[in-house]
């Protein structure tokens, strides 16, 4: 909203002579004419020209702009759809909680005086069961990056297990089963570029040397695929005799060096656990159970169990013994048991909800709250596998739910995957007896009512409110009648403009961990002509390191990227030798508004640097969209740069 825009019109005149053209621009609301509504012109034979209509933005939304050409021999018209954004800051807010029959629940949602007006939007869901929390954030879970290998299963593992659990309970729909299979076929083939020079191993970005813990990640993955997508069984034959081959004597698998967790592992009396917890539950997962060096791996496992501490430590250790007691078909050994019990004493109760923390950060390097949504969901899939602590199994399920986020998923990639794994193991021993009514109310105006059957369990049902008062608290109302156990998320959104940002530095998601700046070499210029823009990334605390930043430079309308300059870049980073400690570009996309860099190994004390040109393709008075860098597995991480106002002439 506000941006000044030189809309250009493509005319192509296919007919063997010249023709006259009056191109109509029809006027709308949501738009101030800057120009002439009609233009003429002469377009000779065969030819191809362009004409702009210059017109200021006045409103937001997803608005129709349609231009008809009258030709002294021929017509057309078209329209095309222009999205607008509201001139400031998005700001999101949830809340996720179960809800009981008769207890009713009051959330209260703030929304400052200073929102844009139109931009306030508050959505209540109502989950009548676990499935239908899986399924319902399926779509948002591709707006996930998906830039290396852990992150591009983001938008295909997930569809794995949904698609495995529909199958084997026969709810599969023809249209769900079509849709899932499109992602993880492309999600599959993406995948297969990382592997390592064919050895069977994985990294990040497919750079030498392989990852161990990552390769079983993979692994892990690869199997659950190969139970609903023809995969080639030669690849999880490679990956699994790779991680075999990096076995040392002793039964054990080292940890990896350089990676964001070793500083934080070091802490570990034995740091070799937790790596040979986890791939030793990847190869039994992957049916090398009866493997040798499985069996010894397990031996250790076992002997050293007594050395585990920290919370994620146990929950590895609890997931590979389990995985092989459950292979061994002779139920529970007492070793798994006793670190089932030792886990359990780890919990932290919250009314409801248990959940589990961890000291040390995961092997993709996930601290703070994104560590504990990991851990929690790690605690909750070893007891339900087990069908031990299953009072605290289902309180960590509350928990993992209370953690959503806005967009329907967990955050990051390993948190989102581990807790729709927990989640859907539940379903085996859940129960679909549900008949409850749903009473909704805002700020005690008009209630709205659900009821939920067995006809539409699983289906989450959605209710909108738009009475929502800026300026002062907005109480929602929920209670449930009848029979059965709900969740519910609300959901809100608004537009703050960037001026009145400061006056609420709790909703600033800004800190003073990390720093962007990107400065333009100039911030007028002429069409065709290009710009230069510098960013600079530093990481703040002392001895930090971000493994995987992700750097979201906004991209402003009108203006192409030179994108020999990015490559270069990437060139450039992959030539360098791996064990060079600096941050390094590893791939870069375009989207319509952004330009997405991916970075690993950010350090404190050695910031990351550089330019690339952008290219004015037609005359406007625009801002840039909002530039921001964050950690991806810790996203507390983030800074943000506003907008920047260009000035295109003719």
């Amino acid at each position: 909203v506000g941006d000044e825009v030189s809309v250009p019109v493509g005319v192509f005149n296919y007919l063997p002579e010249e023709q006259t053209v009056r191109l109509e621009l029809e006027q709308a609301d949501w738009f101030h004419l800057l120009d002439e509504p009609v233009k003429e012109l002469t377009i000779a034979a065969n030819d191809i020209t362009v004409v702009y209509f210059r017109i200021q933005a006045l409103d937001f939304g997803r608005q129709p702009f349609k231009v008809t050409a009258w030709g002294s021999s021929m017509s057309d018209a078209i329209q095309k759809e222009v999205t607008v954004y509201p001139d400031g800051k998005q700001i999101n807010l949830t809340r996720s909680d179960r809800l009981v029959v008769d207890e009713p629940v009051a959330e209260s949602i703030m929304i400052p005086p200073e929102a844009i007006p139109g931009t306030q939007k508050l959505l209540v869901k109502i989950y009548p069961g676990v499935l239908s929390q899986v399924v319902e954030g399926l779509d948002s879970i591709l707006r996930m990056p998906n830039g290396c290998f852990e992150q591009t299963s983001s938008t295909t593992y997930p569809n794995v297990l949904v698609l495995d659990y529909l199958r084997s309970s026969n709810q599969v729909s023809p249209e769900a089963e079509m849709k899932a299979e499109e992602y993880i076929n492309l999600g599959y083939q993406r995948l297969l570029t990382f592997e390592v020079q064919s050895s069977g191993g994985f990294s990040l970005f497919g750079d030498v040397p392989a990852d161990r813990m990552l390769t079983a990640y993979g692994l892990q993955e690869f199997s659950d695929m190969s139970r609903v997508f023809e995969i080639d069984p030669a690849l999880i034959r490679r990956a699994a005799e790779w991680l075999l081959s990096q076995q040392d004597s002793d039964g054990t698998w080292a940890n990896d060096r350089g990676l964001v967790h070793e500083n934080t592992w070091s802490s570990l009396g034995d740091d070799r656990l937790p790596v040979t917890a986890y791939i030793s539950w990847s190869l039994i997962e992957a049916g090398y159970y009866d493997d040798a060096g499985v069996q010894k791996a397990l031996e250790t496992i076992r002997e050293s169990q007594t050395k585990a501490e920290d919370a994620y430590v146990l929950a590895l250790v609890a997931n590979a013994l389990v995985a092989g007691d459950l292979k061994s078909g002779n139920g529970m050994s007492p070793s798994t048991l006793a670190v089932l019990d030792r886990l359990a004493e780890k919990a932290i109760i919250d009314g409801s909800g248990a959940s589990w923390q961890s000291g040390i950060a995961t092997f993709m390097g996930s601290e703070g709250n994104v560590n504990s949504i990991e851990t929690t969901a790690l605690a909750a899939y070893a007891f339900l596998r087990s069908g031990s602590h299953s009072d605290l199994a289902n309180a960590a399920l509350v928990s993992l739910v209370r953690e959503k986020d806005s967009f329907g998923t967990w955050y990051s990639t390993q948190a989102t995957v581990l807790t729709l794994k927990a989640l859907l193991e539940s379903i085996h021993a859940s129960s679909a007896s549900v008949d409850a009514q749903v009473t909704l109310s805002l700020n005690g105006g008009q209630t709205r009512q659900l009821s939920v059957t067995r006809e539409n369990y699983d289906v989450v049902q959605l209710v909108s409110f738009d009475d929502i008062n800026p300026g002062r608290e907005n109480l929602v109302e929920l209670s449930v009648s009848g029979t059965g156990e709900l969740m519910y998320q609300i959901v809100g959104s608004y537009y703050l403009p960037w001026p009145d940002l400061a006056k609420y530095p709790e909703l600033d998601t800004a800190t003073d961990l990390v720093k962007i700046d990107v400065a333009y070499d100039r911030t007028e210029l002429a069409v065709n002509e290009t710009v230069g823009v510098t960013v600079k990334v530093e990481l703040i605390p002392q001895g930090a390191t971000a493994e995987s930043a992700i750097i979201d430079l906004g991209l402003p309308p009108g203006f192409s990227v030179e994108g020999e300059d990015l490559a270069a870049l990437v060139a450039y980073y992959n030539d360098v030798p791996q064990d060079y400690a600096f941050a390094r570009i590893q791939r870069y996309e375009l989207t319509g508004r952004q330009i997405i860099i991916y970075i690993t190994n950010l350090n404190t004390g050695m910031p990351l640097e550089f330019t690339y040109r952008l290219r004015a393709n037609y005359p406007l008075r625009a801002q840039t969209p909002a530039s921001t860098v964050y950690d991806y597995y810790n996203p507390d991480i983030t800074s943000e740069n506003q907008p920047i106002e260009l000035v295109v002439n003719d």
